[in-house]
C-alpha cells in the first residue's frame, strides 16, 4: 500500500534554511542613529536647502537631504556643524562638482589620463 507524503508545516523547525549571515542592520548610512541626525539636521535647518548656492541667491527651496560640507573623502566628519540639510537637486550638482575635481590637481588630487 503506497504511503502518503508528509504534509508541509511551515512553522516546522527542519523547513527553515539557516543561512549564517552576520546582520548589520542598524550599521551605515541606513541605521537608526544616522536616521536620527539626519532628522535632527532637517529640523535644526527648519527642512530649507542651506547650499551655498541657495543660501548666496536666497532661494527658498525644500531639502530633503543632508550633505556634508567637508565630505567624509576629504576627512570630514559626521559632527553636526559638518553637516547641512540640502535639497536633492542641490545636492546632486554638488556631488557631482566634488567627483570631477578629484581628477584635477586640487588638494593633491593628480589629473587621470
Amino acid at each position: 500500500m503506497p504511503v502518503s507524503p508528509k504534509t508541509f508545516n511551515p512553522h516546522r523547525k527542519n523547513n527553515i534554511a539557516k543561512v549564517s549571515v552576520k546582520q548589520s542592520w542598524g550599521n551605515g548610512r541606513g541605521g537608526r542613529p544616522w536616521r536620527r541626525l539626519r532628522n535632527a539636521i532637517l529640523e535644526r535647518d527648519n527642512y530649507l536647502c542651506q547650499c551655498d548656492d541657495c543660501t548666496r541667491l536666497g532661494l527658498i527651496r525644500v531639502a530633503n537631504e543632508v550633505d556634508h560640507i567637508i565630505p567624509l573623502s576629504r576627512d570630514g566628519t559626521d559632527d553636526e556643524a559638518n553637516l547641512r540639510a540640502i535639497n536633492s537637486e542641490c545636492h546632486k550638482k554638488k556631488t557631482a562638482k566634488e567627483s570631477s575635481t578629484k581628477t584635477k590637481k586640487k588638494e593633491g588630487w593628480v589629473k587621470s589620463l
